[in-house]
């Protein structure tokens, strides 16, 4: 289960921070940056280092298009329930 829990827009790109629920306390922070509805980074923030660190290759794109669709679900909730309908 993910929480999103701040957005910047930009007119080429978008910043998703979100917490992944389901991960221990200090692995729970997660970064996404998304071009044209596509996750073209995804980074979890490393308590140790005070940073991000790039993990988009450890996870197939089955997963980052599911964590894409619910990432859609809470940064636009009424676009998405139309489509479902």
């Amino acid at each position: 289960m993910i929480k999103v829990i701040a957005m910047k827009e930009t007119t080429s790109n978008m910043t998703v921070y979100f917490l992944n629920l389901t991960e221990p306390k200090a692995f729970q922070l997660n970064m996404v940056k998304l071009t044209q509805q596509k996750i073209e980074i995804l980074a979890i923030y490393n308590t140790e280092e005070d940073r991000f660190e790039e993990v988009t290759l450890l996870f197939s794109k089955r997963y980052l298009d599911h964590l894409m669709k619910q990432l859609t679900a809470q940064i636009h909730p009424y676009q998405s329930n139309a489509q479902a309908l």
